[in-house]
Parts: C-alpha cells; sequence; structure tokens
C-alpha cells in the first residue's frame, strides 16, 4: 500500500490537476478537503474538460471569424 499519497485539493484547477497526474504519472488524484476524502478525479475527466474548454474557444473563434468575414470590404 502507498504511504506518500499524491493528493489534490478542492480549489486547484484544471492546469495544476493536470501538471500533477502526468508529472507523477497517475490516472486517479484523489481530492482532499482538511484530512477528509472529498473526491476523486480521473485523466479522463480532465480529457475531458479540456476539451469542452478548448471546444468553447473553437466556437468563439468562429462566430468571431464568421462575424467579421460579412463586415469586411477590401
Amino acid at each position: 500500500m502507498t504511504r506518500d499519497v499524491i493528493t489534490g485539493q478542492p480549489p486547484d484547477d484544471l492546469l495544476t490537476v493536470a501538471y500533477t497526474m502526468t508529472e507523477r504519472r497517475i490516472r486517479h488524484l484523489p481530492v482532499v478537503d482538511q484530512g477528509r476524502l472529498v473526491g476523486m478525479v480521473s485523466i479522463g475527466d480532465v480529457l475531458k474538460a479540456q476539451r469542452d474548454h478548448y471546444q468553447g474557444e473553437v466556437d468563439t473563434l468562429q462566430t468571431q471569424l464568421l462575424a467579421g468575414e460579412g463586415g469586411q470590404t477590401r
């Protein structure tokens, strides 16, 4: 059994969690608050959150590009 368990905390952001999991080569990260287990984050959770974030960025850029195409003349 592992004695020095790597954990996250509720205020940790996506980048921190992804970095910790990548650097430590772990697939699941227990989330602990004041010594109590409050959740578990999987690498799948991290990938889905990143995908959702970047899809939002893509949608915003597409909207801006399409709006700009109709308004510009040369």
